[in-house]
């Protein structure tokens, strides 16, 4: 199966993305893990981590930083209830 598209990207407090998808879903991913470690702490930014995007085939998020998330764990370990 292949993974929806993100549609819109918002931010709630604690690192938690909302996305919709375009199965017409929206779900809530909770960042902290990405905030974690030398590679993250730019992350830990709130400023910062709201320059997240979208990436260009719509399939995943990406920060300046190089740092992103996969499709399939955008997807598969979102909640349909914010955390």
């Amino acid at each position: 199966m292949q993974e929806p598209t993100i549609l819109e990207l918002g931010f709630l407090p604690n690192y938690i993305l909302k996305l919709r998808f375009s199965t017409n879903e929206t779900k809530y991913f909770d960042a902290t893990a990405c905030t974690r470690g030398e590679w993250g702490k730019e992350l830990k930014n709130p400023k910062y981590f709201e320059l997240a995007r979208i990436s260009d085939d719509r399939t995943f998020i990406e920060w300046p930083n190089g740092i992103d998330i996969c499709p399939d764990t955008l997807y598969e370990t979102s909640s349909s209830t914010c955390p």
